[in-house]
């Protein structure tokens, strides 16, 4: 029988053990007073302090075979202080302390190290997402083992010392919850996590342009929220620049941004997703510097105010152009919609909610958009039946957004109804639509979702119309307020509604 005491550390004695199951009273000082030698032991699935050499000595002299390490995944998670005072406490001797902390000791450590760091891995990619926090609270070692292997983290706190001590591993970091307290002194730190990809500053107001040009290290870097940064300027967007390994940027509502600081984005070769929503000095020079960043499929520039109909058309180069929002675009008329359908063929979805100077000209000029799929027109106030009978025979829409349309009418709907293929309907403040409109919209067969919250001209007749489309999930009636209680019932029998979308009061 081998007596090595380097190699002793659990597990798999008899049921008279050193230290029972879950027990903090020491075996050894319980067979002491029975007049009992030390005999064999059970620990099931718990350690023994290598400190323990008197007592493991005595082990094996009374015939005990010797301890084997036991399968990582078994160690327990008792704390080895705490055994220690509460044994001290009751007035027991320690003897052997079973913990799983004790037993990562330093003859341990170096050995175990790749082992601990590859179960860590499996517990971090587990889908139940309490497991990374459980076993962080197993012991030091294991807290300190998870926080090597974590590469996603919302922290709790900031101190980004701490932080980039313990998470070297990191590759997304979401600061969002210390919007107030991210500075460019703390954020300097953030440049020896070398192997961040992700980092989302949305909102952090206090970060300047000497934090940001303290990323250049971080040349991983793929997504990089900015939004809100409301001293970040054109001095920073030199710095992005750099970042070539850039696919997302969010500069939403970086108010201090002009064509300055778009021109130094062009080394961005890889850049496929930009948001500029809200910047207010982005104008037309701006997006003709936005047309060299060639490899974009997504761009949002809801209320950019400055930008004009010529904005738009420099936009051709961007041929790969998939996602674009022109939300509360005032400047913009139909030559520019016109414009933009010609040179950006491939447009999945359109956004020009709330651009008034927009007319069924602008929506006749979508038909040749074959890619087309989503289209949203909320509050066009000039859109009228005509627009929409061309785009019924254009593109395959799946998903239309045309409420707080005053112009549209029945007439409209009808037009409407010929686009099989619309999955999402949203008809809801459009003060015209009726129960003949309604009536029109049950040739959509695959029609799934409809609003028409606030249509008041609908009444029980459109609700009993409504029975018939099958394929309906979800259907907004709220605010109808022209539905009586004939109509109250039929939407009672309509599984798809939900209380709270037939409120009526």
């Amino acid at each position: 029988m081998s007596t090595d005491t380097s190699c002793w550390s659990t597990a798999e004695l008899t049921s008279s053990g050193c230290m029972a199951p879950g027990s903090s009273r020491c075996c050894s000082q319980e067979y002491r007073e029975k007049g009992q030698t030390a005999g064999p032991a059970r620990l099931d699935m718990l350690l023994v302090p290598e400190e323990s050499l008197r007592l493991r000595k005595k082990l094996v002299e009374s015939g005990a075979p010797a301890l084997k390490r036991p399968p990582l995944a078994r160690l327990g998670n008792e704390s080895f202080r705490g055994a220690s005072k509460r044994c001290r406490r009751e007035g027991q001797g320690v003897g052997v302390v079973v913990t799983a902390a004790r037993a990562f000791n330093k003859s341990y450590a170096a050995a175990s190290s790749d082992i601990l760091g590859q179960i860590m891995e499996k517990v971090r990619d587990l889908d139940d997402k309490s497991a990374g926090p459980s076993v962080r609270l197993v012991c030091r070692a294991w807290l300190d083992a998870y926080d090597q292997v974590v590469i996603a983290l919302a922290p709790s706190s900031w101190r980004p010392q701490h932080l980039v001590r313990r998470f070297g591993a990191l590759q997304r970091l979401d600061c969002r919850k210390h919007f107030a307290e991210v500075t460019d002194e703390g954020f300097q730190q953030l440049s020896k996590l070398g192997g961040l990809t992700v980092l989302n500053l949305d909102g952090c107001m206090r970060v300047g342009d000497e934090g940001i040009k303290s990323l250049q290290p971080l040349k991983r870097l793929t997504d990089l929220n900015l939004s809100w940064c409301e001293r970040v300027t054109d001095e920073s967007m030199v710095a992005v620049g750099r970042l070539t390994n850039l696919r997302a940027l969010s500069l939403k509502r970086c108010d201090l941004l002009t064509h300055t600081g778009l021109k130094a984005l062009a080394p961005l070769k890889s850049l496929a997703s930009l948001n500029l929503c809200g910047c207010k000095y982005v104008d037309d020079a701006a997006l003709r510097a936005v047309a060299a960043l060639t490899s974009l499929h997504t761009l949002i520039l809801g209320g950019c105010s400055c930008i004009t109909d010529a904005g738009l058309i420099s936009l051709a180069p961007l041929k790969g152009l998939k996602y674009l929002d022109l939300g509360l675009l005032e400047l913009v008329t139909d030559k520019g919609i016109q414009g933009l359908a010609q040179n950006n063929s491939q447009l999945v979805q359109l956004t020009f909610m709330g651009c008034r100077g927009v007319t069924d000209v602008g929506i006749q000029a979508l038909t040749p958009l074959e890619h087309l799929t989503s289209l949203s027109i909320k509050g066009l106030e000039l859109l009228t039946g005509e627009g929409l009978a061309e785009l019924a025979r254009g593109p395959r829409l799946r998903r239309l957004i045309a409420s707080w349309c005053s112009g549209l009418t029945d007439e409209g709907v009808r037009a409407l109804a010929e686009v099989a293929t619309l999955e999402h309907l949203d008809l809801s403040f459009s003060a015209g639509v009726g129960d003949a409109g309604v009536c029109h919209l049950v040739q959509l067969s695959q029609l799934t979702s409809l609003d028409l919250s606030g249509c008041s001209e609908v009444t029980d007749s459109g609700v009993m119309a409504l029975k018939d489309l099958r394929g309906l999930t979800s259907l907004n009636m709220s605010f109808c307020r022209r539905v009586g209680n004939e109509g109250k019932r039929a939407l009672a029998t309509m599984k798809c509604i939900d209380q709270s979308t037939a409120d009526h009061s």
